[in-house]
Order: C-alpha cells, then sequence, then structure tokens
C-alpha cells in the first residue's frame, strides 16, 4: 500500500514539471502584457494578450470570456495585480499575472535657508520622484526634477515646491525670513559748534524719509549735512509705500564748545627766511589769522615772512564769541656762517657788518667779565683787524663803540677794552658733541652725521673731542680724544640704527658733560637736537632730569654750553634762556644744509674772536650786556647777550609755562617735570607692552620714595578715527597706566588722568608710521 502512494506522488510531481506540449498547448504559446509597470494614478493602462489555443479566457475582474488575442485600457487607482487565466481544456488551466504600480509625484526634500536678505542670492535644493518637472513660486522657469537654482526675495514669505505628474501635483512650502537690507549711517555723533555732520540712508518700500522738525519728504536714498548748535536729538521716519509711517533711525549729537587744538609753527628764524605756522580747530564759523588775507580751513598751514619779531594771532568765530591764540615768531639778525677770514683792509667801506656774541666768561666776576664775539660780512668771513692782537694795549678804531650793561631795568656804559684773539694764541678747548638721534631726525641724520665728520676733521690740534649720542637710549660713543683718526674710527656714523626714539635731552646732555666736566682745559658742550625733552626721568638719581639741573651742572664745571635748535620742534624760550644761563650761544637753523655750515663754523670761532673786557655792575640775578657797533661808517648797529651771577635762578617759566595744555595744578602742588613719554601704543591697542615697564618702574620708585608726591597721567592717540574714538582709546590707555601704579600699591587719590584723545599730537601730520606712534602715547607729570 505504502508503495502505490509513493508511485502516485511521483507521478503528480513530475507531471507538474512536464512541458504544456505533453498536454497539447505550451504556457509561452500565452502572453500576456501591459504598457507599463508603473503607471501615474489617473492615466491609462493597456493590457493585451495573445495566446495559440484556448477553450477559455478570462481576465479575473474585469472580463469573463475574451477572445484569444485584444486589448483593454484599464485606470488603476492602486497597485493592481492583473490575473489573465487560460483554460486549455478540462485537465489544464494557466493563469498569466502582470503586477503594476500606481504612482504619484512625491517630494523626498526640500531645502530651503532659514533667513536670507533682499539683497543676496538664496541657493534652494530638492529632489523629486515620478515627477515630469518642478516649479518654485515666484519663478516662471520650470526645472528638472532634481537639482538646485538660486532665487531672490524682497520680503519674508513661504517658498513653494510644486512637483508636477502628468495627472498630479505634490508640493512642500517653506518659510523664508528676509532680512530687508536698509541702510542709515551718520558721519559722528559728536562735534564741535561750527562742524557739519552727514546723514546717509537708504530705505525700500518707501516713498522716502521724514526728519523730525524739518518739512520735507526726503528721497527713498539720499544723504543730508546737518549742523546743528547744540545737543540734539534726531528722530528719521520712513513713509512706506504701504501706508505706514515708521521710525526708521534716531540718534543723538553731542555739541561741544569749539576750541583750538593747536596753533604753532617756526618760532625762530633768520631774518629773510620764511616761517611756517600751522593751526587745527574743532569747530567755529570762521578761521583767520592777523595778517594773513584769507578764510581759512580748520586745519591748514602758511608760510609768513616777518621783518622782525612778530606775534599772530588766530582768531576763531563762535557766534558772538571769539577764540584767540597767539604765535610768536622771533626773528634774528641774518649772518653768514663763517667759512674763511678776511683783513678788514680788504672790505669795501661802504659794505655791511654784522657781530655776533658768543660766550660770556664770569670766573673773575665782580672785577671782570669777559665777553667774546665776532664780526662777519655778507659774504661769511670772518672779519680781522678790528682790534690789536696784543695782550697789553687793547685798542679799537671805530667799529666798536660801546659797551653797556642792564641790570634791574637800569642801564650804564661801561669802560672797556677790546683785542683780537688770534688761532695761534687761543687757548685749547675740550668738547662735548652731544647728539639727538631720536625718531624724529629720520630724514636728517645724515646731515648731521656728515657735519660731524667735518667737525672732527677741522679740530684744531690740541682740542680733544667726546661723542654722546641719545634717544630714550643714552650712549658715548667717543671718549674725550684728541686723535681725529682714533674718534673717527671709534664713531659710529650708522643713522639711526639702534636708535630713533623719544628724546632724553636733558640725561644725555649731562652724559656728555661727564666726558669733560674733571679736565682743566676750557670746556665746551655743544647740544644738538631738533625736539623738546619726554625721556630723561627715566635716569632720576643717575643724570639731570631738568633743565634746572642740567644748568646748575654746567655752571658748577665752568662749562659753556652751545646749542644747535634744527627745526620747529624745539622749545625756543628754554633753549636761549638754558644758553644763556651757560654762557653760551643758541644757533637756530630751519635746513638740513646749513648743519654743515654751523658745525664747519664752530671750531673756527672757538679759537678767533675779538675779546671785549670790562667790570661790571656788581648785582645777583640776570645782567643783559650791550655792544654797539658801526654796521657801514654812516649805519650803528647793536648786539646783546644775557648773563646770571649766583645761582638762585630757575627755567620753570619756559619749562613749565602755564598755557601748555598739560599744565596743570592740583590742590598747590605743581608740576617739577615735563611731560615724559612713559609709553607708546600699538594701533587702537590699550596694552602696555613689556619694553615701557622699565619707564613706568622708575616713577614708581619716586612715588614710594616721596609719598606727598602725586602723579599726572596724560593720555593721546593718532589722527586715525573720529574725534569720539581717540578720546575713547586714550581714556583706555590712562585707565591701563594707572591701574599699573594701583596694582603696586600707589593709591588712587594719588593719581590723576587726562584724555586728550588726539587734540595735542607731537606730530600735526602723521606721514610716517614713527610719528603715528609717537603721537599714540601716555605722558607722566609728577606734581608736588
Amino acid at each position: 500500500m505504502i508503495k502505490r502512494i509513493s508511485v502516485l506522488l511521483f507521478i503528480i510531481i513530475f507531471s507538474s514539471h512536464l512541458p504544456t506540449a505533453i498536454w497539447g498547448q505550451r504556457s509561452d504559446d500565452i502572453r500576456f502584457r501591459s504598457s507599463s509597470a508603473t503607471i501615474e494614478l489617473g492615466d491609462t493602462l493597456l493590457l493585451s494578450w495573445e495566446i495559440k489555443k484556448a477553450k477559455h479566457v478570462e481576465l479575473t475582474g474585469i472580463a469573463d470570456s475574451l477572445p484569444l488575442f485584444g486589448s483593454i485600457p484599464v485606470i488603476p487607482d492602486t497597485n493592481t495585480r492583473y490575473e489573465l487565466k487560460v483554460t486549455i481544456n478540462n485537465r489544464k488551466e494557466v493563469t498569466k499575472r502582470r503586477r503594476i504600480k500606481v504612482v504619484i509625484p512625491e517630494i523626498e526634500y526640500f531645502n530651503v535657508p532659514d533667513s536670507a536678505t533682499d539683497e543676496e542670492d538664496i541657493t534652494v535644493a530638492w529632489r523629486t520622484e515620478n515627477t515630469q518637472f518642478v516649479k518654485i513660486s515666484g519663478v516662471q522657469d520650470s526645472f528638472p526634477s532634481f537639482g538646485k537654482t538660486q532665487i531672490r526675495m524682497d520680503t519674508s514669505g513661504t517658498v513653494t515646491l510644486y512637483a508636477h505628474g502628468k495627472f498630479n501635483v505634490d508640493s512642500i512650502s517653506d518659510t523664508l525670513f528676509i532680512r530687508i537690507i536698509e541702510d542709515f549711517n551718520v558721519s559722528k555723533k559728536l562735534l564741535y559748534r561750527g562742524d557739519t555732520l552727514n546723514i546717509k540712508w537708504k530705505t525700500k518700500l518707501s516713498n522716502g524719509v521724514r526728519i523730525e522738525g524739518m518739512d520735507s519728504l526726503f528721497s527713498p536714498i539720499g544723504e543730508l549735512i546737518l549742523q546743528p548748535k547744540e545737543n540734539t536729538n534726531y528722530r528719521v521716519f520712513v513713509e512706506r509705500r504701504y501706508g505706514a509711517t515708521e521710525l526708521f533711525a534716531g540718534f543723538d549729537v553731542k555739541v561741544q564748545e569749539p576750541f583750538i587744538s593747536y596753533f604753532w609753527g617756526d618760532n625762530s628764524m633768520l631774518k629773510g627766511d620764511e616761517a611756517m605756522l600751522s593751526w587745527s580747530v574743532n569747530g567755529g564759523e570762521k578761521i583767520s589769522i592777523d595778517g594773513i588775507p584769507a578764510h581759512l580751513p580748520r586745519k591748514g598751514s602758511k608760510t609768513v615772512r616777518p621783518d622782525e619779531s612778530a606775534t599772530y594771532t588766530l582768531r576763531v568765530k563762535d557766534g558772538a564769541r571769539e577764540l584767540t591764540q597767539d604765535w610768536t615768531v622771533k626773528v634774528y639778525p641774518f649772518r653768514k656762517y663763517i667759512s674763511s677770514t678776511r683783513h678788514i683792509s680788504q672790505i669795501n667801506p661802504n659794505e655791511r657788518l654784522d657781530m655776533d656774541i658768543l660766550s660770556i666768561d664770569r670766573e673773575k666776576y665782580p672785577d671782570e667779565i669777559v665777553l667774546r664775539a665776532i664780526v662777519v660780512d655778507t659774504a661769511g668771513y670772518y672779519i680781522s683787524g678790528l682790534a690789536g692782537p696784543d695782550s697789553s694795549g687793547y685798542s679799537f678804531g671805530n667799529f666798536f663803540s660801546k659797551v653797556s650793561e642792564t641790570v634791574n631795568n637800569k642801564n650804564s656804559a661801561r669802560q672797556f677794552k677790546v683785542k683780537e684773539i688770534q688761532e695761534t694764541a687761543s687757548k685749547p678747548y675740550d668738547i662735548a658733541l652731544v647728539l639727538d638721534y631720536s625718531g624724529s631726525m629720520q630724514g636728517t641724520i645724515s646731515y648731521l652725521e656728515k657735519a660731524v665728520e667735518t667737525f672732527v676733521k677741522q679740530k684744531y690740534l690740541n682740542d680733544r673731542i667726546s661723542i654722546t649720542k641719545f634717544d630714550q637710549k643714552i650712549a658715548t660713543e667717543v671718549a674725550l680724544s684728541g686723535d681725529i683718526q682714533a674718534i673717527l674710527k671709534q664713531m659710529e656714523f650708522s643713522q639711526l640704527r639702534g636708535y630713533g626714539g623719544q628724546t632724553a635731552l636733558y640725561a644725555g646732555a649731562d652724559e656728555g658733560l661727564r666726558n669733560i666736566d674733571s679736565t682743566q682745559q676750557h670746556k665746551v658742550l655743544i647740544l644738538f637736537t631738533d625736539g623738546n625733552e619726554n625721556s630723561s626721568f627715566q635716569y632720576f638719581g643717575q643724570l639731570a632730569v631738568t633743565a634746572n639741573q642740567l644748568a646748575h651742572r654746567l655752571r658748577e664745571t665752568n662749562t659753556k654750553l652751545f646749542i644747535v635748535s634744527y627745526g620747529t620742534g624745539t622749545n625756543t624760550d628754554l633753549l636761549l634762556e638754558l644758553a644763556s644761563l651757560c654762557d653760551g650761544k643758541t644757533y637756530f637753523i630751519h635746513s638740513p644744509e646749513n648743519i654743515t655750515r654751523v658745525f664747519n663754523e664752530m671750531p673756527r670761532v672757538l679759537h678767533q674772536y675779538y675779546e671785549f673786557r670790562f667790570k661790571p655792575i656788581e648785582s645777583p640775578g640776570k645782567h643783559r650786556v650791550f655792544v654797539n657797533f658801526n654796521t657801514t661808517p654812516q649805519k650803528p648797529g647793536s648786539v646783546f647777550t644775557d648773563y646770571f651771577i649766583g645761582d638762585n635762578f630757575t627755567i620753570a617759566e619756559q619749562e613749565f609755562a602755564e598755557d601748555n595744555y598739560w599744565y596743570r595744578e592740583i590742590d598747590g602742588k605743581k608740576p617739577v617735570s615735563s611731560p615724559q613719554v612713559a609709553v607708546n601704543f600699538v594701533f587702537n591697542e590699550n596694552h602696555i607692552r613689556e619694553e615701557y615697564l622699565k619707564n613706568l618702574e622708575k616713577f614708581l620708585h619716586y612715588l614710594e620714595s616721596f609719598p606727598d608726591t602725586e602723579l599726572d597721567i596724560l593720555a593721546h592717540a593718532d589722527h586715525v578715527g573720529t574725534a569720539e574714538q581717540c578720546l575713547i582709546i586714550a581714556e583706555q590707555r590712562a585707565s591701563a597706566v594707572k591701574q599699573y601704579f594701583i596694582e603696586r600699591g600707589i593709591q588712587g587719590n594719588r593719581i590723576h588722568t587726562r584724555a586728550f584723545g588726539k587734540q595735542y599730537p607731537l606730530w600735526p601730520e602723521e606721514n610716517q608710521d614713527w610719528q603715528s606712534s609717537e603721537n599714540r602715547r601716555v605722558e607722566l607729570i609728577l606734581l608736588e
């Protein structure tokens, strides 16, 4: 029984795998097709069949009886399986199936940024399926089923992507926030009465803007110049095209009173030269300078050519008020620098001669004062033969007519004798050359070094020379020596290499003096400078740090001071007083070529001159000596010089003049030093660099040693930025320096700060980086 069942199962299984031909019809003789396997919802599908031989054909659910071949259109609304059933004979039925997928357009992703501006292109990206093309709202173009493109929108809203099929559309929207780029700019919010400010604006979707208090409707894009006379709050409104009026911008303008930032220039000149006046005014309606017939800009310069010393007044009109500031240009008699010698017998009797006083000798006071002078013709020749050369018989002809002296406003003629000192009869000198190598010498230093080389080569046989350089550093490069070749070999003519900083004028001169102060020969210190003292205090306790200290040192060592003042950056009144107290002379020069001429003259005039001897008025204090002479037989002339008897003198009037911007007294305490540049800053920074800490330490030690002394901190900026911006960075710099002292134990009530911004630059024009750097400074002043 089991064996029969097994045979039957084998036959059934085997017969199910036999080709249909065995039964009279093969399955591959039945063809059932669809026009597509995938169709979009709503589209028509064509089902077709072809059968060679069959007893019955039906399409399940559609048609019960079909011919052996044919086709039927259908519109499926979902995924569908169609079955074609073919009855071949009573024992065989074959079924053919076609699976149809019904789809609709679908958006897989759509990427839109969250926000953008109305002035930038926005990238949108997408991917879709079952799509013929896509559209993006607001864009006319059609796009493929996936990709990206750039659009631009001027208002916030939705961005919609439409995925189009043949019969269906899918869509998706995303919100895009649009920042409308409108602009409003104010040129400055802090100004001085008389100044103007500029506003600019750009609006969109507007008819224009209105400014509160004004009747006009201004264009949607425009600019306007305003000139407020007092503090003002401005409110600007925009009128939109859709009818709304909105506050567009509001700003406060602070109006300060006008002031004169600076009015200065050449403070001395030789007669016949030109002097430069420069000014900078903040605010004001009209600017003028007496004697200059022109309406002047707020910042500028003019040249003047006065025949004699003159005071110029800068006037700034401010409504009914007028601001004024004076600047005095001193005119010195012109004479040529000496290049050679002529005897008086070689001179045309009508030729003009000039006289110049070189120095005073007080050693034999009160019995005698010795005055040394030279006589020069218009060609620059020293004129000899105007007095007898022998020491036993002083004589003079018609040229030197009178010597008088004024003390306490009383003038008295003095008996005098004069003789000519010839080169062979003069005594040797020990000469200290002290040379300014600060940053302001850039562009001029090569002239100075050439002049020094000439000076050394022309020195007299028994003269000895030392050479000291200084900026804020001080170095004696050549010790006292009479060997010309040794001096030139030791002197490093390397321009500003290793130098180029601030100006330790007093300390540098004192260092030069130390090279000669103990010698027994006649002593002369020749000080060349083109700037103001601002860095000597770092040598407190070691060298002179004030003009007073330096003057006392020079007088104690009986050293005559010759000053060569170059350019417009020096304090001429101070230098004149300093040279006078130290029995010497000041040369004022303004062209670099004259540096060489001065240094070429000085060795000669130290050894060839006219010597006047007279008995002075016996009185302490300031003496003024006049020498009258005949410039030609028909025209008299006069020169004078000052000297001081005793030690009760001070140069504070010149060094600490109360009209200086930095001068102030606090609780009865007055400055004891001129402003010392302690820190220079990097642009727009208030960080104190390590290299400046040693400068601050000197002041720290002084404040620790003298607890009653107070400190005034003055902070500045360069010219870059608005007045308000420069004032802010200056305040930050002052605070940083004050904090340095507080952190090291100095009480805050002993420290005072002032921020000037760009009001008082060292350099009115910043044509070089070093000029900008020197303007970005903090100055310190001790008050006692």
